[in-house]
């Protein structure tokens, strides 16, 4: 799961937030995870949004 969400944050070299990563992996991926869970995930390895 935590693949899937860099995949979805570093796609076409811009950095993106939850419910981007959420849309993301809706369309490109064809996996849904709930924003909340994914918020989870990127705080437990550190993966913050420069914005």
């Amino acid at each position: 799961m935590k693949e899937d969400i860099l995949k979805a944050y570093h796609l076409k070299g811009r950095y993106k937030g939850a419910r981007q990563i959420k849309l993301t992996l809706q369309g490109g991926f064809n996996t849904t995870y709930n924003v909340k869970r994914i918020r989870r995930i990127m705080k437990k390895y550190e993966i913050i949004c420069p914005l």
